[in-house]
């Protein structure tokens, strides 16, 4: 969400996904699904990070 609000990505819609951005209510569709992948990303990261932590410890 946070690369989303630096490219000031709008949503005309109030919910969201992929097929906002497909139907065209948000102002720039590939910055739009920039931020997702970012997002993805970046929770893939963190998931990661605990499983390998806890793997550790176990």
């Amino acid at each position: 969400m946070f690369v989303a609000m630096v490219f000031k990505i709008t949503d005309a819609v109030p919910h969201g996904g992929p097929i906002v951005g497909v139907l065209g209510a948000t102002n720039n569709i590939g910055l739009f699904f920039l931020s997702i992948l970012a997002g993805v990303a970046v929770a893939v990261a963190i998931l990661t990070t605990f499983k390998v932590r806890k793997a550790r410890k176990a």
